[in-house]
């Protein structure tokens, strides 16, 4: 029979070899996530008296969970709160405008806005905004869509390809080939969700903040930016 608990023991003396090592991942995580913590520190400065304003806390809350999921060396953990980013923010750039609905929400627990109804009443409420977003995935090649689809295979157990495969504490540490793709799909969440918020806030005469506006300007076309920033109605 297994000893629990000298298996948990040994389980933290390997996280402890993580820690010391994975300094490189840790920073490689952080720079992928820095554009999202950017739109935080935007977001927050504009709205940060509303009601929903704790939706962005639990959105850092989450970028925070992630990194130390990745600095530990925690792949599957890393996974579950990035898709929680993407339901965070995308939930704020609906709920920032239905203080009432938020309220339900924290009141009835029921309510709550997921990623397809939310891009629904963007597409239905926002005007040119297939367009708009379509130019964005264009240029990128991924859309928001296939991202969260990636995380959310990942935390259901969709495939024989995501299905958890650890039967003790030790196997939950990740391969760093596992790892260096979970960094890498936090890199194109950033850019997906960034572009969708972008397009969303734009829509309220609300700038990105200056990493995204840089970054969407040196990789669109002229004739794309015009489609981007024109104003509708």
């Amino acid at each position: 029979m297994v000893d629990i608990n000298k298996a948990f023991r040994e389980f933290g003396t390997v996280l402890s070899t993580q820690l010391d090592n994975g300094e490189g991942r840790l920073n490689d995580a952080n720079a992928a996530s820095l554009e999202l913590v950017h739109w935080l520190d935007h977001l927050m400065a504009i709205y940060g008296s509303c009601d929903a304003s704790e939706i962005l806390m639990g959105a850092r809350a989450s970028i925070v969970e992630t990194l130390a999921y990745v600095g530990m060396g925690l792949g599957r953990g890393a996974l579950s709160a990035m898709r929680t980013q993407a339901d965070l923010f995308l939930a704020f750039s609906y709920f920032y405008e239905h203080p009432r609905e938020w309220l339900g929400v924290c009141k009835f627990s029921r309510g709550f806005m997921l990623r397809g109804d939310i891009e629904k009443y963007h597409r239905e409420s926002i005007p040119d905004y297939r367009k708009k977003i379509g130019v964005l995935d264009q240029a990128y090649e991924f859309t928001l869509q296939d991202v969260y689809r990636i995380l959310s295979a990942h935390i259901h157990g969709q495939s024989s390809f995501t299905l958890p495969t650890s039967h003790d504490f030790q196997g939950l540490v990740s391969s760093d080939t596992f790892l260096a793709s979970v960094v890498a799909l936090q890199g194109k969440l950033s850019i997906a969700l960034s572009n969708v918020l972008a397009v969303a806030f734009l829509s309220d005469g609300i700038q990105p903040p200056p990493t995204t506006s840089s970054r969407i300007q040196a990789k669109l076309t002229v004739p794309q930016l015009g489609i981007l920033y024109a104003k509708s109605g």
